[in-house]
């Protein structure tokens, strides 16, 4: 499942708009859409897999958007000169999955992944109050 539409994109971005970005500025591209989308929800998936199972069956409203603006950003790469406001937008929303990736934001409507292989075989979920070991590390530098 996507994490937003092209109908999501003409919602937000108007459809003559999206003519001229993604398509001949006659009619849109639904393809070059698609893969727009697709790579944005990859890109944010790359980002969550972190902490979530990907791909999110529940789509919560910062991913639609996130995914809209990534996706939108992605269409104006084709358009020469660009939208110096989708750059900002883009790097806004990887700001955003960022936090999300770390665990400063948390995604509502969904569950952490626990398959996630860390230290000694713990999951991301079971880390407690492990004590990592520290290297000393005066024994490296003779």
């Amino acid at each position: 499942m996507a994490y937003c539409t092209q109908a999501d994109l003409e919602k937000s971005y108007t459809l003559e708009v999206l003519k001229q970005i993604g398509g001949d500025g006659t009619t849109i591209d639904s393809d070059y859409v698609s893969e727009a989308i697709a790579d944005a929800d990859g890109l944010i998936d790359a980002y969550l897999c972190t902490k979530y199972s990907v791909p999110l069956t529940t789509v919560p409203q910062i991913i639609n958007t996130i995914s809209k603006k990534i996706s939108f950003y992605y269409l104006m790469l084709r358009t020469p000169g660009g939208d110096q406001s989708a750059e900002l937008d883009y790097n806004n929303s990887i700001q955003l999955l960022e936090k999300i990736s770390s665990g400063v934001m948390l995604l509502p409507g969904t569950s952490e992944s626990s398959g996630l292989e860390l230290v000694d075989g713990m999951t991301d979920t079971d880390r407690g109050d492990y004590d990592y070991p520290l290297h000393d590390m005066s024994k490296l530098h003779g």
